[in-house]
This record gives structure tokens, C-alpha cells and sequence, in this order.
């Protein structure tokens, strides 16, 4: 493998991590610095590494509790030794985003592999530490789908570590403008399972979710990018805000949850779909605009949008009432006539730690 001059690597650093404000132009010639493509480093075994410093007992409970209908586990469960973990929170537009989850095989109809924000992530991050770089988020969004408070954890090890408030600097010098990162600091050192370290995915105890829709009858063109959904079919309000009540609490939510199947083939197991929705509260936020805010413990897929597309079949006179209950009870996708509710308007706001 070629190796560069010392003196070029320092000119291609400093042209990277300069201080520059972010929101201010950067000098011309860094657009001509290329991404440096290093080497994979040779793979890890991370279960192999630590195989006499780990229950596997305790890692078979973590894996079989949860569904991971939501994010990527896989690898990280373990802390390897000579490591740290780092916990986050990023913000994110979701308009340009083929979803949080990176993508490993190229779009039909680009052949190219699709933007996403872990990919933003860990081309950031790998760039910071000169070494590939995974991060692990709390929830998977999909295409479309916004985020404030979306929480991830990464592994470095302890000789390449620099302060969380400097690598929080640098990330966001090098991500795009539709990603920031922030919060970032040392993991928890309190496990998630017995001697397991903390996870981002595993980890959580609830998440908020905020759907943004409009019922105004012009939409302003200067509102047209913003992140709610302009509903043009006159909606009952009142009626809507007396449905969310019948979604609260636990239910088998399989009539809200898509491409369950396909999660049950991909795990080997029949999925739980039980869920716990402590709230669910539609805000008037004046002028045409409301907000309907879920507080929950976890989602299937799509669970949250399609609760959202049938409050606004039966908000809407298109179905009746008895459209609701008749789809909980009868836990089967194809039971449920509402299509989910677009991606534009759903935001994961935060989601929710002990310790963090």
C-alpha cells in the first residue's frame, strides 16, 4: 500500500479540521480534497475478543427480549477490550435521506448506493479517527422521516480517542448541512443486561414522536419544505382527539406494523407485537396546524404513520369509528384498510434513557 508524505497528510488534516464556523463558507480548496480511502483494518471478532470477559448466557437474554425491528445490534452488544463507547444525539432533515440505516446494495433505478444518515455518520466519524467507524442508532427512520433527539453510541479505541466536545466539533465541520450532531459524551457505564455495556438500541425506556399536519386550505409557499404534512380533506378535530384515547396503553399492534413477515424470516422467530403507548396527544399549534405527540415504548414499522393514516380515515368521514377497534382486534395487516400516513410529516423528537 502507498503511503503519502508526512507533509502532505498534516496540509490534508489541517484542511479538514480547521475552525471554521460551520454556516460559513470553506476556503475553495477543500472541495478539491478528496475523501481519503484507507484500508479496512483487518475484521475483528468482537465475540471472539471478549468471549472470556462476557456471559453468553446473558447475551442470549438481550438478543432474545428484544424484536430489533428497529435498529442493528449485531457486534455491539460487546465491548471489545481497548475500546470506549461514545453516546450522541443527531438531528437530521429527512427529505434527502433514504432513511437512517445504511444501505448496502445499489437502487434500481440509480445503480448508485442511497444517501442515508448513517452513512453520513460514519464517513464523518472514520475521516475523524483514520479508521472505519460503525455507529449503532436507537431507532431505525425511514426514508423521509425527520429526527431531533435520534441517539446512537460508537466504539473507538482508547489511543485514538480525542474529548466528546472536540469530536462533536470536528463531526460536524465534515457532515452535511441536513445532519448535526450534539450531546455527545462517554457512554454510561452502567450495562443494559448484567455485565453487558450500555447500548443505544437496547437501552432505551420510551421514545417521542410528533406527527405535523396542516388543514389550511392554501399552503404558503415559503412553508412548502417544512416538516408537516398539508392534509387537504376537512378533518373532524374533535373527533380525532377522541380516537388517540383508544390507542393508549398495550395492544397487539400487528394491524399497524408492516413487512412483519419479513422481519419474522429475517430473525427465525415469531415476533412480539405488543407495544405500550403511554400518550397520545393532539396539540393545536394555531392557524391550521396541529401535532399529534406519541409517547411510547417502541414501534413496529411504520406502526406510528399508520396509526396516523387511520385517524385520518375516520377523522375524515372516509371510515367509520368501529374501523379502529376492529383493526386491533383483528392483528392482521390486511384487516386494516388505511394506508400510513406520508413520511413528511412524522419527526422522532427524543428518545428516552435512564442515564442518559
Amino acid at each position: 500500500m502507498m503511503t503519502m508524505p508526512c507533509f502532505v497528510v498534516a496540509f490534508i488534516e489541517l484542511a479538514l479540521f480547521l475552525p471554521i464556523a460551520r454556516g460559513f463558507p470553506s476556503p475553495s480548496f477543500m472541495s478539491t480534497i478528496p475523501i481519503l480511502q484507507r484500508a479496512k483494518p483487518d475484521c475483528i471478532d468482537l465475540r471472539r475478543r471478549v468471549q472470556d470477559s462476557c456471559n453468553s448466557e446473558t447475551f442470549l437474554q438481550a438478543s432474545s427480549t428484544y424484536d430489533c425491528d428497529e435498529g442493528d445490534r449485531e457486534d455491539h452488544r460487546y465491548l471489545a477490550p481497548g475500546f470506549k463507547r461514545f453516546a450522541c444525539r443527531v438531528a437530521y432533515d429527512g427529505t434527502g435521506f433514504r432513511g437512517f440505516q445504511i444501505q448496502k446494495k445499489p437502487q434500481k433505478e440509480t445503480k448508485k448506493i442511497a444517501r442515508t444518515v448513517q452513512g453520513e455518520l460514519e464517513k464523518a466519524l472514520s475521516m475523524i479517527f483514520q479508521t472505519e467507524t460503525t455507529v449503532v442508532a436507537a431507532s431505525r427512520t425511514d426514508t423521509g422521516v425527520h429526527a431531533r433527539g435520534q441517539a446512537f453510541h460508537f466504539d473507538v479505541e482508547e489511543n485514538k480517542c480525542f474529548s466528546p466536545d472536540l469530536i462533536c466539533y470536528k463531526a460536524n465541520q465534515l457532515l452535511p448541512d441536513d445532519v448535526v450532531v450534539w450531546n455527545m459524551s462517554l457512554a454510561p457505564a452502567t450495562g443494559t443486561f448484567g455485565n453487558l455495556p450500555w447500548h443505544a438500541n437496547v437501552a432505551p425506556t420510551g421514545k417521542l414522536y410528533s406527527y405535523r399536519f396542516r388543514t389550511a386550505k392554501h399552503m404558503s409557499p415559503l412553508d412548502r419544505r417544512d416538516r408537516a404534512l398539508w392534509y387537504k380533506c376537512e378533518l373532524d378535530i374533535g373527533l380525532m382527539r377522541s380516537c388517540c384515547l383508544e390507542f393508549e396503553g398495550t395492544h397487539d399492534f400487528t394491524s399497524f406494523g408492516n413487512r412483519l413477515a419479513h422481519k419474522e424470516a429475517d430473525v427465525g422467530r415469531e415476533l412480539d407485537c405488543h407495544r405500550t403507548i403511554k400518550s397520545i396527544v393532539l396539540v393545536d399549534e394555531s392557524h391550521g396546524n396541529y401535532r399529534i405527540d406519541f409517547v411510547l415504548d417502541g414501534a413496529l414499522y411504520k406502526m406510528v404513520r399508520n396509526i396516523v393514516g387511520i385517524l385520518f380515515g375516520v377523522s375524515s368521514g372516509i371510515l367509520p369509528r368501529e374501523t379502529i377497534s376492529e383493526a386491533l382486534l383483528a392483528k392482521n395487516r390486511t384487516k386494516n384498510p388505511a394506508r400510513a400516513a406520508p413520511a413528511e410529516g412524522l419527526t422522532l423528537e427524543s428518545v428516552f434513557y435512564d442515564c442518559y
